[in-house]
């Protein structure tokens, strides 16, 4: 298990989540749901690796473990989450939401609606993105790379506000996208050309994929080289 497979997993958790609160079977929402936020957590805890280096044991021990306030004590990130906290009250409202969550909710037949949907909305971020696109597009006559990026809320907000959003994320989550810059995006609408093409080649659902798709023909459109996230 990495970082990148901790990141994915909580992705498809919450997911997983989402869909079975929509179905109404909601121990099971609430139960999944805490998983991605055990992810996530178990993502920043593998950060402090580095590749190639043998793990510190003590780390390794602490971090196999169910208990959320425990994962963030791990991951270093008391400090950091208790400053947001004071900054931030629906951050403040959110954690004690989500932190009492336990493994032993498996065991709970009876969880309300209200329950498990204010858990699944407290764990996911307002003011992130769940693009309903995302993949690398490799440009021959510019050689290089762009990430392109599809998200109906983002796209209905208008060019300059998207974008603007865009650059907040990117500023937020720099450490975990170093030299990734806002010239590096291209936002796209549902309907563009592109995400047309790519949909009747490749649909992977919600999940996270990563798949190369290079040198294809789409309807006589050439795609050169492509590193496809998500085409939903």
């Amino acid at each position: 298990m990495n970082r990148v497979t901790f990141q994915v997993l909580s992705e498809t958790r919450r997911e997983e989540a989402s869909a079975l609160l929509s179905a109404g079977h909601y121990p099971g929402a609430y139960y999944l749901a805490g998983y991605a936020v055990e992810c996530a957590l178990k993502a920043c805890v593998a950060k402090q690796v580095r590749q190639f280096d043998f793990p510190d044991k003590k780390l390794a021990n602490a971090a196999f473990t169910h208990d959320l306030e425990q994962l963030v004590k791990v991951a270093g990130l008391e400090t950091d989450l208790e400053q947001a906290m004071r900054n931030n009250k629906n951050l403040e409202l959110n954690w004690t939401i989500v932190k009492d969550w336990s493994e032993q909710a498996r065991y709970q037949p009876r969880i309300s609606r209200a329950k498990a949907r204010d858990f699944l909305s407290a764990c996911s971020a307002p003011s992130g993105l769940s693009p309903d696109a995302a993949f690398w597009l490799y440009s021959p006559e510019a050689q290089s790379w762009k990430l392109y990026l599809t998200e109906v809320k983002l796209s209905n907000q208008g060019p300059k506000a998207a974008y603007s959003q865009l650059q907040n994320i990117l500023s937020r989550y720099s450490h975990d996208l170093p030299g990734l810059s806002l010239h590096d995006v291209v936002l796209e609408t549902p309907e563009a050309p592109i995400i047309a093409l790519l949909k009747k080649a490749i649909r992977t659902g919600r999940a996270l994929s990563r798949i190369r798709f290079t040198n294809n023909v789409i309807d006589g459109t050439l795609i050169p080289d492509a590193l496809i996230y998500r085409v939903t």
